[in-house]
């Protein structure tokens, strides 16, 4: 139980306290690709922690929509949607288009075992990105999108 709980409070710091994008700063590439849509799935299983959720996130920037479908294991906690504000959607367009997302890793992955798992896919005009990561320790802008999508002031039970 001890490992549980300080499992889980790394994960919630980690994920809360990251640092937040600072848009004055943030130089934009020019691009030749063109983000359109961002698709995440954050996996909780295998956390082995109560409460933490499973987010599935569907954003298309050409519509400007975006939503997150969220479930639990355990079955006492009923699953449930929300939508990203405008600024959330403009946040996390800042996010990719701070970086070339070429050069983005396509695999991290943790040594230790029970640990969280994403996938993102991000699609362009010019490609689409597959990124794996075992153990949620990516680096930026991905840590950010993480922190944005999991919302886990919201979604932590």
């Amino acid at each position: 139980m001890k490992f549980k709980t300080k499992y889980i409070s790394f994960i919630f710091i980690f994920l809360c306290c990251c640092s937040t994008v600072n848009t004055k700063n943030i130089e934009h590439y020019s691009d030749e690709f063109k983000v359109l849509k961002l698709e995440m799935f954050l996996d909780a299983f295998g956390v082995e922690s109560d409460g933490f959720p499973t987010i599935d996130a569907r954003i298309n920037f050409v519509s400007d929509s975006g939503i997150c479908s969220v479930s639990y294991y355990e079955p006492w906690l009923k699953p449930k949607e929300y939508f990203f504000s405008k600024q959330v959607l403009d946040t996390l367009k800042i996010l990719l288009k701070s970086v070339e997302l070429r050069k983005i890793k396509k695999e991290y992955k943790e040594d230790a075992s029970d640990q969280p798992t994403s996938t993102t896919v991000i699609y362009t005009t010019g490609d689409t990105l597959k990124i794996k990561d075992y153990g949620l320790q990516a680096e930026f802008p991905l840590n950010e999108l993480y922190r944005i999508v999991y919302d886990l002031k919201k979604n932590f039970r």
